[in-house]
């Protein structure tokens, strides 16, 4: 369906591939791609910046520039596809290139072209899920501080939402506002990320998934919509052993999970949007726990930027769902000392917290 396959493996693991879409698209534009297939799907520290965009739209010829910009488009339209449904890995990369959309350079074409052969390499590998004992979402965030003086000086961010050991949800995007410390842009990717865990947990409540909806009484005003099936006939999910509890989302930068988790307000961060608040909603209500995990395992930061080849080949079997989710700490509120990890029952006290908190706001030259 939609060029998607799915495949049932020994273990009763599913997995969704899209190896014919693919080997058709390399086939139109193979020539284009060049001899090479690479192992990322753009060259490890790129950052295709926006500037020049207005150089190539006076310089190149208008027919020229059109034909190049309906191949462009044709090719990104399909690596989107791709990004939204097993290419994940390529997320950040396409991102960038549909910023280039309307103004391709020669340089962004060869980068859009090598997203293609990269595709190709991997067209046999898909997105894996497989059962687990007590399933639960579990989310990673991050966020980039390169910004790009040309698109308005915003970061990139970026999440990934995983459950069976395969991702669900993922998102590699600009963020909104211009960041003025880390802990502004983590901040509001934590609140992007919070967002869509909302969404899947009352889209899995909607499907009967967890506990919490075997226990509501309506779903909608109307009785007939909301009729339910006598229970020895029904599928009892309620009772198939899913984590009802807070949603664990994973981020790298202390000061973002601790505003998260804390009304506290300080020069740094008395002026941040209400959207941005969205993540101490979802903590107060139960819906994540903010917590933390070093920045090596934060499987969210291929997403928000093109990463060094050895990160790329760490994370990429978890992100497509091909290995077991690595060891977690569900208790992890902060990041310390290597090997010294800090649970929540660890953390400083508010009152503490928040004083060494404002002192710092201070000496970076805060007051009033």
């Amino acid at each position: 369906m939609l060029g998607m396959r799915r495949r049932r493996g020994d273990d009763g693991s599913l997995t969704v591939d899209m190896e014919g879409y693919i080997e058709k698209m390399y086939i139109e534009f193979k020539h284009l791609c060049g001899d090479k297939i690479p192992k990322t799907p753009m060259p490890p520290g790129t950052y295709l910046s926006m500037e020049g965009i207005t150089e190539v739209k006076e310089t190149v010829p208008k027919k020229e520039l059109e034909k190049r910009i309906k191949i462009f488009l044709k090719v990104l339209g399909m690596l989107l596809w791709l990004t939204r449904t097993v290419l994940l890995e390529a997320s950040t990369a396409v991102n960038m290139l549909c910023r280039h959309s309307h103004g391709p350079s020669e340089e962004a074409m060869k980068l859009l072209m090598g997203v293609v052969a990269y595709a190709y390499g991997v067209r046999r590998i898909g997105i894996t899920f497989r059962k687990v004992e007590n399933p639960r979402l579990i989310a990673f965030y991050d966020a980039s501080n390169k910004a790009d003086p040309a698109d308005g000086d915003r970061a990139q961010a970026g999440y990934i939402i995983t459950i069976g050991d395969g991702p669900i949800a993922w998102r590699s995007f600009r963020v909104q506002h211009v960041g003025l410390s880390a802990q502004h842009n983590e901040y509001s990717s934590l609140a992007v990320t919070c967002q869509t865990v909302a969404w899947l947990r009352l889209l899995m409540e909607d499907m009967g998934l967890t506990p919490e909806l075997e226990d509501s009484l309506t779903l909608t005003a109307d009785p007939q919509n909301d009729l339910r099936g006598p229970p020895d006939t029904a599928w009892d999910f309620g009772n198939m052993g899913w984590d009802g509890g807070p949603t664990p989302v994973f981020g790298d930068n202390n000061a973002a999970i601790t505003l998260g988790g804390s009304d506290l307000l300080t020069v740094q961060n008395r002026f941040y949007s209400r959207l941005a608040h969205y993540a101490k909603v979802a903590v107060e209500r139960g819906m994540v726990s903010a917590l933390y995990i070093e920045t090596a395992k934060n499987i969210a930061d291929g997403f928000t930027k093109i990463v060094d080849q050895p990160t790329f080949e760490r994370h990429f079997p978890q992100i497509r769902g091909m290995v077991e989710m690595m060891d977690l700490d569900f208790a992890r509120s902060r990041g310390g000392t290597p090997g010294v990890p800090k649970t929540q029952t660890e953390v400083e006290p508010e009152p503490e917290l928040e004083a060494r908190l404002r002192r710092e706001d201070e000496e970076k030259g805060g007051s009033g």
